[in-house]
Parts: structure tokens; sequence; C-alpha cells
């Protein structure tokens, strides 16, 4: 097993959430026979934490051959935008299609909106603006929310494996953040409803939340010759990962789930990256993205809660392969720059990312405390409503 077949696995388990197929299957056959109250933590999430911090040890790992910043964010861009590209011009063609016979409503276009799809910034926008959580529903092909925070990550990322030290200031930052996550406690809820929680609203409204990941990550690079690498633990992390994932939690809070998640998650990318690739690597990885970036839209808006739905997504993504391998061949083509980029560059940029990052956390955590009154309150309402209309 390498990193491409742990890739595989996220974006099954992506899939699986968006198709909702575990939460029917719990939600009819497991559920009726358990009464107790429980925590909620994983579905899809956990794999989508399992992809920053793979993504931030592969960083550190590839910036180790290519020593100059901008190749190295333009073949990571370039790894992006081309497939991404050919992707929304499909939904965008076969939505307008369904959009003029009235089968599906096509949402608004504007210059404005087809700006974010195209240049994937809305995390850049969120990042200077906290309260612009609402920018990654814009997105038409929405898993692509993740993609719009490795367009900032990728290339601060290569700084960080230079020089570690600037992320510590962020590091501290989200101390208060976690502090309050520490104290909430989510309601008994009957049913899978991560997508309706304060620790989602948290995941994706606070870039915080998606760079301590691939920090980690880059950590685990680092670090990776003091972790020992044994089979029995890697089978209990992967254990407790499918445990986190996919059954209800006999824990205090969500903060020590998510604390377990990561480490979980961490010593199962150490340990599989340790192996080095297979012979398929490259076309596991370049089906996995296609898979990840059209399932979405299959089966979300054609097939939803129908088996077919996966199946489609599974033979389109297979043709979206095609393009991809050749993409990819004609990235590896460019070749890398004889220059290095120069240490005051890096550092220059790092810092004023970090002066940024920093102070957003610090704004968020001030506002913490009066966003998690109200949401309490809102979501006691909700449930009293719920309460009322079923008796």
């Amino acid at each position: 097993m390498t990193l491409a077949y742990l890739r595989l696995l996220f974006a099954l388990q992506v899939v699986d959430i968006h198709s909702r197929f575990f939460q029917h299957i719990f939600n009819h056959y497991i559920y009726p026979h358990i009464h107790l109250p429980f925590l909620w933590l994983g579905d899809g999430h956990l794999a989508v934490e399992g992809f920053f911090i793979m993504s931030g040890y592969l960083v550190a790992l590839i910036s180790q051959s290519n020593k100059n910043l901008f190749h190295f964010t333009f073949t990571r861009y370039a790894r992006i935008y081309p497939l991404y590209w050919l992707v929304l011009a499909f939904y965008l063609l076969v939505y307008s299609y369904f959009h003029l016979f009235g089968s599906y409503k096509l949402p608004h276009i504007s210059p404005f909106i087809l700006i974010l799809n195209l240049t994937l910034i809305p995390a850049i926008i969120n990042f200077f603006d906290i309260n612009q959580t609402n920018i990654f529903w814009k997105l038409y092909i929405v898993p692509s929310w993740s993609l719009t925070f490795d367009v900032i990550l990728y290339p601060f990322g290569f700084i960080l494996s230079k020089y570690p030290i600037l992320g510590l200031p962020i590091i501290l930052s989200s101390i208060p953040l976690f502090v309050y996550l520490f104290k909430y406690h989510q309601p008994h809820i009957a049913f899978q409803s991560s997508q309706h929680t304060f620790f989602f609203d948290f995941l994706y409204s606070l870039p915080a939340f998606i760079f301590i990941p691939f920090f980690l990550g880059i950590l685990l690079f680092k670090l990776k010759d003091y972790i020992p690498i044994k089979k029995p633990l890697f089978i209990g992390a992967f254990l407790l990962y499918l445990y986190l994932s996919y059954f209800p939690l006999y824990l205090p809070s969500m903060f020590i789930g998510y604390l377990l998640s990561l480490l979980s998650l961490s010593y199962m990318i150490v340990y599989v990256a340790s192996f080095g690739k297979s012979k398929y690597e490259s076309l596991i990885s370049n089906y996995t993205y296609s898979l990840y970036l059209i399932h979405y839209p299959i089966i979300i808006y054609f097939f939803h809660h129908k088996p077919i739905g996966i199946l489609l997504s599974l033979l389109v993504a297979l043709i979206f392969l095609i393009p991809e391998t050749i993409f990819e061949r004609l990235r590896h083509k460019l070749k890398k720059p004889s220059t290095e980029t120069s240490p005051n560059i890096l550092i220059a940029v790092g810092i004023v990312f970090v002066i940024i990052f920093t102070f957003s956390n610090l704004l968020f955590s001030s506002i913490m405390p009066v966003y998690l009154s109200w949401y309490q309150n809102h979501y006691q309402i909700q449930l009293q409503r719920a309460l009322l209309k079923a008796f």
C-alpha cells in the first residue's frame, strides 16, 4: 500500500458522504436498535483532513528536490487547474442543458461568480475576511472548495518546509480557538448531521482549521525518521480512524475526536509513505483527482440516493482520466530551473502570510464566544420546533 491507495480511500469516503450511502444504512438498519446519546464526528470530513495532511507531507517531500518557489508553485497549479477547468466546462454544458429543459435550475451566473470558479480564489477572500463563508457556496463544483485552500497552501507550504519556525505563531494563535472548541459539546443527535453543527461551520469557515493539518503534514515529513514504523501501530491507527469516521463516539467533545483523528491519520500517512511508490502510483493519483472532481454533480443532482449515481461517477471519472493523464505527462516534462529562490524572498513572503493569518485567528477567537452562544440558542430553538412538529 502506498500514498496513492490511501488517497483513493479518502476520495471514496468523500463520494460516500455525498451519496449518503453509509448514512442510509446506519439510519435504517443500525440506529433503530440503539438509543444512546452519542457524538458523531466522522464521515467525509476526516478524509478531507487526511488529504490536507498528505498534501503537506508531499509538498515538503517535493520541495527537497525543487529549490525554486515559482517553478514549484507553477507545477502545482498545473496539477490543479487543467482538469478542473475541463470538468467545469463539462458541468456548465451539461447543466445548461438540464436548465433549458427544466430538470435542474442552474445557479445564477454572473461575471463575479464565473471569476470565482475559474480562479479558485474563495479561500483567499475568506483569508482576508473570515466572515465571507458563503463565498464557498458560489462554487459550481462543490468539492473544489478544498482546491481553493491548495491555491494558498502550496506556495506557503514550500516556504514552511524550508522554515518551519514560521508556523509557530499560527499554531499559538490557534490555541484560543481550540479552547472554545473543547468547551463545545454537541447535543444528542439521532442521525448523521455534521453538516449542521458548529464543528462543520468551524471547519469550513476558518482557514486555520485547514492550515493545521497541512502544517502537521510538513512536520511529519521533518520528523519521519524518528517515528517507529510498525505494522501493529498502523493497524491500530487505521481501526481508530474507521471508528472515528463511521461509528458513534463516546467522547466528551469533538475537540478530543479531532485530535484523535489527526493522530491516527498522521501515523497512517507516515507508515504508508515509508513504502515509496508503486508502479500504478500516477494512474491511481490521476483517477483519484478526476473522481474527486466529477462525482458530486452526478450523485447530488442526477442520481441522489441511487447506487447508479456512484457507478456513473466512477465511469465518468474513468473518462476524465484520459485528459488528466495527458496533462500530467506534459507537466512532468517541464524542466526545473537551475536557480534557487533567494532565502530573503522566502522569509519576507512567509512573514507577511504569518502576520495576516495570525491576525485572522485572533480576531476569530475574539468573536467565537458570541457566535457559540448564538449557535447553541439557535440549535435549541430548531430542536424545540422539531419536537413540536413531531408531537
